[in-house]
């Protein structure tokens, strides 16, 4: 019989496409199979093979399936044992159904015996399989839901949406249970979204649309099949051709359906796989019927009886019956065992209680003779506990004093990290409106020896040298007026970053505020020590744009990071050769997810051991007297929680440390901004 199956598909075989060439994947596997030793790693190298096989050669998934499960029992590797029997039935469901169903059912009862319950999920999922092509259906859901359960319990999103998508393509096929079909392959999808674009999920969806979205249909049947042309899956390209063929075919489109179903014959006929070969056989005969062509009905129609005679001659079908048959009995034989079990445990539980009640009334004996003993004894703790009680209330009065000082303490110290940013920043600015209230004095006195001789020029009457004095005076009331304004301008920026009165988001150039707080931590700095010399490098990013946040909030917590960074440079140079140049880094970027700043220097760097800690309140790495350890732990809560951001630390000891500020552009508190 397989020889006259196979001389029938000699033509059709010599139409089909050229194989294409193994992948890369498949030859690495057989090269690592070379080199490896009879043990699991080697099982599980022959699986790998058996799966990639499968949608190429069905006799090659078959041999290596074969041999998996040969080395696994000889190596007791009873997992590789279930997988590779499961892959060897899949190998056989196209073209030996009573082989398939006998092997899946084996694998079923090796799963039970390990109480391996994903393996036993997957057994149910592909004997439900295995009915749905039979048309068994009410047994094929019944196996699929108790996949789908299984997978829900071990918590395998994939295999859950999979057994719900098969569920759903089962009611696709019974007559009035469209809105079921609806409902799991929808869940199917929720279950797991990147099951949405599975060749198999498209065309299912494609089935369920074919009446009511025809237009959705033909996109999904599309899509689909492109899927598995790309991928290179033909086993799945030719049962989604037959499908779209029997859409054409409901939509009067004859001649497009005769195509779809030819396409999906020749590849089944490449690959030898009696199940698709039967379904695209019968649609081709039913379509030529319909249009009057006896002789190709006919043909095809030979086609058709030939792939049915091998997949359920009588002789197969009473080995399915059989098999089923024994199956059944094998799990009545199971709830007769667990029913005998359940009437042994009543024995045994009856049996246990008359013994725990003779023990119990011993002991109740026993106890009422000790307690009077224990009455007495019970006295004497109570004495002991109400002493301990007085003990633990006195302890409890004190703890709460020195909770209540040490609360006092954390806000005296809070207030003195405050104040010391505060002076600091006052430090900054004093520095940094210096330098024009320089120039005003310098040029008021200036302006006053003018006057002077002005007065003098007059006085002698000479008005062409009062002339040229009084341009003088002109060009330094200008600069007067030019400086003034730059220290102004320097009062107004800092006050209007600085101001306490509302603490409100508003927008806000982060890039100002940076570099402004940079020159002020800065200029605070040689405020304290003039030989303190730094680079300062600023790169900035131009398309920031303004940011919701607290600029007097961020302001102080870039005053603090600049500070650290200075702190840690000079620290460094202290012990460093003249090579060294203390530099701070400022960077400012627009990311995806919204705005970062980067403080970089090149200082002493953070110790691993210390990074973990450092935003933990009172934690400084400063001598004493020197820090608080406050500012850190402050900086972290205005941007964490106050901003909705990051601030995390990239550090390695002696060779420098960079902090990011990471803000959201737009936050939940800013949406009506």
């Amino acid at each position: 019989m397989k020889v006259y199956i196979y001389l029938m598909f000699l033509p059709f075989l010599a139409l089909s496409t050229v194989a294409q060439p193994v992948s890369y994947s498949i030859d690495s596997l057989r090269n690592e199979l070379a080199r490896a030793k009879a043990d699991t790693s080697r099982v599980w190298l022959m699986t790998k093979l058996s799966e990639h096989y499968y949608e190429r050669n069905f006799d090659s998934a078959r041999w290596y399936a074969q041999q998996g499960i040969h080395l696994a029992q000889r190596v007791g590797h009873r997992k590789g044992e279930l997988q590779s029997s499961i892959l060897l039935g899949d190998a056989y469901s196209v073209q030996d159904i009573p082989q398939s169903m006998r092997i899946y059912l084996q694998a079923l009862q090796l799963a039970q015996q390990m109480n391996y319950q994903y393996g036993v999920g997957m057994c149910n999922l592909k004997i439900g399989e295995l009915n749905l092509f039979l048309e068994n259906y009410p047994q094929a859901i019944r196996y699929l839901k108790q996949a789908h359960d299984i997978f829900l319990t071990v918590q395998d999103k994939q295999q859950t949406a999979l057994a719900d998508s098969e569920i759903g393509i089962v009611y696709c096929q019974l007559a009035k249970k469209q809105d079921s079909a609806r409902y799991y392959l929808t869940r199917s999808d929720q279950e797991y979204p990147p099951f949405k674009h599975d060749p198999f999920q498209l065309y299912y969806w494609a089935v369920l649309e074919s009446n009511e979205n025809p237009s959705r249909a033909v996109q999904l049947f599309g899509q689909s099949i492109e899927l598995f042309k790309r991928r290179n899956e033909r086993r799945g390209l030719g049962y989604a051709y037959r499908w779209y063929a029997i859409f054409l075919k409901n939509h009067h489109q004859l001649d497009s359906s005769i195509l779809m179903a030819k396409n999906g014959l020749r590849i089944s006929q490449h690959l030898l796989n009696f199940r698709s070969i039967l379904q695209n056989s019968d649609l081709l005969t039913k379509v030529y019927q319909a249009l009057g062509r006896p002789d190709s009905a006919y043909k095809y129609q030979s086609i058709m009886m030939a792939a049915r005679d091998s997949l359920f001659s009588q002789q197969k079908i009473n080995q399915i019956q059989n098999t089923l048959i024994d199956e059944q009995q094998r799990v009545q034989r199971l709830q007769e065992e667990k029913s005998q079990f359940k009437s042994q445990v009543k024995i045994y539980g009856l049996l246990g209680i008359m013994t725990g009640l003779l023990l119990l009334a011993g002991v109740l004996y026993r106890t009422n003779r000790q307690k009077q003993k224990t009455n007495s004894r019970l006295q004497v703790l109570n004495h002991e506990i109400e002493q301990q009680k007085e003990e633990i209330e006195t302890q409890r009065d004190y703890l709460e004093e020195t909770l209540t000082e040490l609360k006092s303490t954390q806000a005296q110290l809070i207030q003195k990290e405050k104040l010391a940013s505060l002076g600091e920043l006052t430090a900054g600015i004093a520095h940094e409106i210096q330098n024009p209230l320089n120039f005003v004095n310098n040029f008021s006195e200036v302006s006053t020896e003018l006057v002077e001789e002005q007065k003098e020029a007059l006085a002698k009457g000479d008005t062409e040298e009062a002339k040229v004095i009084a341009d003088d005076l002109s060009q330094n009331l200008q600069k007067i007026h030019h400086h003034g304004g730059r220290a102004s301008a320097i009062v107004k920026g800092m006050l209007e970053h600085s101001r306490t009165d509302s603490g409100e988001k508003r927008p806000t150039s982060l890039n100002a505020l940076a570099d402004e707080y940079l020159k002020i931590a800065y200029q605070g700095l040689r405020a304290k020590d003039k030989s303190f010399e730094c680079t300062l490098v600023t790169e900035y990013d131009a398309d920031l744009g303004q940011v919701n946040v607290v600029p007097q909030e961020i302001g102080r917590v870039l005053l603090n990071l600049y500070n650290n960074a200075f702190y840690a440079v000079r620290e460094r140079q202290q012990h460093a050769d003249s090579s060294y140049l203390p530099t701070v880094r400022v960077t400012t970027e627009k990311t995806p997810e919204g705005v970062q700043i980067r403080v970089a220097d090149n200082g002493t760097g953070i110790p691993e051991s210390m990074k973990q800690k450092i935003f933990q309140p009172f934690f400084t790495t400063k001598p004493t007297g020197e820090g608080t350890g406050l500012g850190l732990s402050l900086s972290y809560d205005i941007i964490t929680k106050g901003h909705g951001g990051t601030l995390r630390v990239e550090s390695q000891a002696g060779d420098g440390t960079a902090f990011f500020i990471e803000l959201p552009q737009r936050q939940k508190s800013d949406s009506h901004v």
